[in-house]
């Protein structure tokens, strides 16, 4: 039996169970599939009892471009420390909800060239600000963004961000370095994605993408 570790990655001042019913989701429809997985909650900048001043300073930071940053990852930095003590063997899927789908891309790229023969990890960004994406995993990262009844993208988190070098959401460069993005209509917002029934629609938006 094929192992799969799923790594949940919250975004700042989330509660401690923000994400478990989406990790214990995709740990049963992986099992149903055959696979041994394993799902694991992590908060690369802290939970909601964490300091919320350094926390919004620490996603800020991560969302400047790489030059900017000088090469220097936060939140991806402490959550790939993470990853790389709990990962089995297999395959990894990274989720991650707001900042942590930011975290997600820069943990992925940090534990490609920690982790010894280790295939691109699969990301999904829901609800994340856009951020841009390493060539080596343009073609592994799912974007998620919630959408009204006239299909326009409702989530504020979403139109923070860009996906170019240099962060412009709307240039020619930002277009073609962007994920593969899925639009779903869930009901609220951008703290509901796991909510009720909005937590079918949106695995279903990427679970085709990941199983």
């Amino acid at each position: 039996m094929d192992n799969v570790d799923i790594f949940a990655l919250a975004g700042i001042w989330t509660s401690p169970n923000f994400m478990k019913d989406l990790c214990m989701e995709l740990i049963r429809r992986y099992e149903n599939d055959g696979w041994s997985a394993r799902g694991e909650l992590l908060f690369p900048y802290g939970d909601l009892y964490f300091g919320r001043i350094r926390q919004l300073r620490e996603i800020t930071f991560d969302m400047l471009p790489l030059t900017l940053r000088l090469g220097r990852y936060l939140g991806g930095r402490k959550a790939a420390d993470e990853i790389s003590k709990l990962y089995r063997g297999g395959k990894m899927v990274i989720v991650g909800h707001s900042g942590g789908g930011v975290a997600g891309v820069h943990a992925a790229k940090l534990l490609l060239s920690e982790v010894e023969d280790l295939l691109p990890p699969t990301v999904v960004q829901i609800g994340s600000p856009k951020c841009s994406i390493p060539p080596v995993l343009r073609e592994h990262v799912i974007y998620v963004a919630a959408v009204d009844q006239y299909g326009k993208w409702k989530d504020p988190i979403t139109r923070l961000g860009g996906w170019g070098q240099l962060g412009r959401a709307l240039s020619m460069r930002s277009i073609q370095t962007s994920p593969a993005i899925r639009e779903i209509p869930i009901v609220g917002g951008h703290a509901d994605y796991f909510r009720n029934n909005n937590i079918d629609v949106t695995i279903d938006s990427f679970w085709r993408d990941i199983r």
